[in-house]
């Protein structure tokens, strides 16, 4: 509505009592460039009317106005059913403390890189310790492909599961077309989920999909990359061969938790508060 408020103040803003009539044609008394243009019609010379030079000025910048607040919309809406929390949000390359550079190297360069990389289908496996850091990367990557106007899906399957389970079988089909759709599927996490047949089987549709969708996929994971490679059963087996086969790029993040410093951090503060520092 604003838009369209803009639109129709620029209009009366350039109706000018001082416009003038030069060679015939109305003329804007603001930039002196036409408003009017002659054109031949039945025999006959007509006038018709044409944006002048501030005139056209305005309607483009209104028009980039409308572009940008609606690109804010879909972007808060992106964000919003894509990565499930405003906190991760927060995880950017800005936020970065580079204090794995190769791997915030990699990451950077998978972003600015996406219409390669997605041309080429090529996944990202961020494989290592707790705490280390593998969720922050996967979701810089997706912050910064959302403001590039592109979708991403940040969940685990340990949460799509629950979504599954019990479900309708329309619901449920909307639930796996959002993971097969988006431009970027990130999947937290792989490893944590409940071993058992029902699970196993879901979990095996859900990355066999994603794979046949022919779209890049990022995985995180605390288990180690021998570990995926020579799974216990064969249910893990069909899973984790899907995961490397969409995973070419494959990185493991070293490193204390970051999560102990975190928290040593906030303990400080509590005590700070208290008066106790």
């Amino acid at each position: 509505m604003q838009a369209i408020a803009d639109v129709l103040l620029n209009m009366k803003a350039f109706k000018k009592i001082d416009d003038y009539v030069e060679a015939g044609l109305l003329h804007c008394g603001n930039c002196k460039t036409p408003k009017e243009y002659k054109v031949k019609f039945a025999g006959r010379e007509k006038n018709m009317p044409i944006a002048c030079k501030c005139q056209a000025e305005a309607d483009k910048a209104t028009a980039e106005k409308i572009k940008l607040s609606e690109f804010e919309a879909w972007r808060s809406k992106t964000i919003r059913d894509g990565l499930g929390s405003e906190k991760n949000r927060e995880y950017t390359f800005e936020k970065d403390d580079l204090s794995n550079q190769e791997v915030s190297t990699v990451c950077r360069a998978y972003a600015e890189n996406w219409e390669k990389v997605k041309r080429e289908n090529l996944g990202l496996l961020l494989y290592g310790s707790v705490g280390t850091g593998k969720t922050f990367h996967a979701l810089t990557i997706a912050n910064a492909l959302i403001d590039k106007g592109h979708t991403a899906r940040f969940t685990s399957i340990t949460r799509e599961l629950s979504k599954l389970q019990g479900a309708y079988p329309e619901d449920r089909q909307m639930i796996l077309d959002k993971l097969f759709r988006c431009d970027l599927l990130i999947l937290d996490d792989i490893g944590a989920e409940r071993d058992s047949s029902y699970a196993l089987e879901q979990i095996y549709m859900i990355v066999d999909g994603r794979y046949a969708s022919g779209k890049p996929c990022i995985a995180t994971t605390n288990l180690s990359l021998n570990e995926l490679q020579k799974p216990t059963t064969t249910g893990y087996e069909r899973i984790y061969d899907r995961i490397l086969a969409m995973c070419q790029l494959r990185l493991k993040i070293e490193g204390k938790s970051k999560r102990i410093d975190q928290a040593k951090e906030t303990e400080s503060k509590a005590l700070e508060i208290l008066g106790l520092m």
